[in-house]
């Protein structure tokens, strides 16, 4: 029990009545376990650079109106994709594609698929790791997310996007749960719109099966005063992979943060990301790739730009336990700071047990290069346009770990979009 205990009991007891199943047993059960571990402080080495000062106030908050933000929410549908909208935690059919009719696709929001499985999900994640009193705190006052299964063998061509627009004020929590089937294929997509002063607490719980392949891209575009955590909880079997990708644009504090176990052999996973940050930004990617049996890779990629008394974070482990012999790790992290009060904390990990493995790490904090900038404007370009030229080009290499061209040059525009904002990195 914590001192802020009282206050999470007072608001969790008042939101129940509007949640799906709001009086069962099993959201007590996850409050409990928040109640026991505690709201993470920043003593704690995964929260030591992010505060969760914006958890201490009022959880709930007048939902925004669905009808008003169909435009907003139109255009950031990805052509072609399959469209999930959830608007202050709840899924909005009308804004929405529709979810039957795919062959080897089934598809469902949460508040309508609960059952004795999902139930278990969400009240056995999280453990007893006082780093994961979130997740926790998902489950008690979780409103809606998606239930995705990929069937065995199917490749599902369109993308699955889900657009969340959160509160004006208040905490919301979505929980998704992706089971990819053996030798499945799928590509999903999510894109956060949060207003101003929201929590955004998202927790994907993902499984893939021998064979199976997932492509995660996850786009944090929030309103300039909003705070996103998302947390990926991942297991992969023999011959999986997975490709995870995060784009950190937006939001007063933008945390990715992915938790992976490879539990089979020959099995991949890709983790890279690109934080964007200028005022008072933070960026945090926390991950964790626990190499648990022989014969498997991971590559971890991720750059930030950080402008104005921006930060970035990065806490990025690896363990490689005694019997993942011949396992192959690669981590990077570089960091560019275009002002002296800007910072980057870098903390790259491995943890190897195993004799026989390849494993690097990296981290890297520069300036852009005065005299690449020279000569740019030497050639015609003015400071502002040069510095957004070497800035792009920083980056560029990144975006390739996102297999589908439309979707890479999607992000790309994205980030190139955000880059070109009215002030960013117009000074020297």
């Amino acid at each position: 029990m914590n001192a802020e205990t009282p206050l999470f009991a007072e608001q969790f007891e008042a939101a129940r009545p509007a949640l799906p199943d709001g009086n069962a047993s099993w959201r007590q059960l996850a409050f409990d376990r928040f109640a026991a571990l505690g709201l993470p402080s920043q003593q704690r080495e995964a929260w030591r650079y992010t505060s969760l000062a914006a958890l201490r106030g009022e959880l709930t908050g007048q939902a925004l109106d669905s009808a008003a933000l169909a435009e907003t929410v139109a255009a950031q549908k990805i052509d072609g994709a399959l469209h999930l909208v959830f608007v202050a935690g709840q899924f909005v059919p009308e804004l929405s594609s529709a979810l039957e009719g795919i062959d080897g696709l089934s598809i469902g929001n949460l508040a309508d698929s609960l059952d004795d499985t999902t139930v278990d999900q969400i009240v056995l994640a999280g453990g007893e790791n006082p780093d994961e009193a979130l997740v926790a705190l998902n489950g008690a006052l979780v409103s809606d997310g998606v239930v995705v299964e990929v069937a065995e063998g199917a490749s599902i061509t369109q993308p699955i996007q889900l657009i969340y627009l959160g509160n004006p004020t208040g905490l919301v929590n979505i929980r998704n749960i992706v089971r990819m089937q053996p030798g499945s294929r799928a590509t999903l997509v999510e894109t956060a719109l949060d207003a101003n002063a929201a929590v955004l607490n998202v927790v994907n719980q993902v499984t893939v099966a021998a064979e199976a392949r997932l492509d995660h891209l996850r786009v944090m575009d929030d309103g300039a005063g909003a705070n996103h955590i998302a947390q990926t909880r991942l297991t992969l079997a023999e011959k999986s992979h997975y490709e995870g990708f995060a784009l950190l644009a937006g939001g007063a504090i933008a945390r990715y943060e992915v938790q992976a176990v490879i539990e089979g052999e020959q099995a991949h996973c890709g983790l890279a990301g690109i934080g964007l940050g200028t005022g008072k930004d933070v960026r945090d990617v926390i991950t964790h790739v626990d190499h648990a049996v022989p014969n498997c890779t991971s590559d971890q990629t991720f750059k930030n730009v950080m402008d104005d008394h921006a930060s970035s974070v990065f806490q990025g482990k690896v363990t490689v336990r005694q019997d993942a012999q011949h396992t192959d790790a690669i981590q990077s992290n570089q960091n560019m700071l275009l002002a002296r009060t800007a910072t980057a904390n870098a903390k790259p990990e491995l943890v190897i047990f195993a004799d026989d493995v390849k494993c690097a790490h990296g981290a890297t904090v520069g300036e852009l290069d005065a005299d690449q900038l020279f000569y740019l404007q030497a050639r015609g370009l003015n400071e502002q346009t040069a510095r957004q030229l070497l800035i792009e080009g920083f980056i560029a290499d990144v975006f390739e770990a996102i297999g589908d061209e439309a979707l890479r040059n999607h992000l790309r525009g994205l980030a190139s979009t955000w880059l070109h904002g009215d002030g960013w990195g117009d000074h020297a």
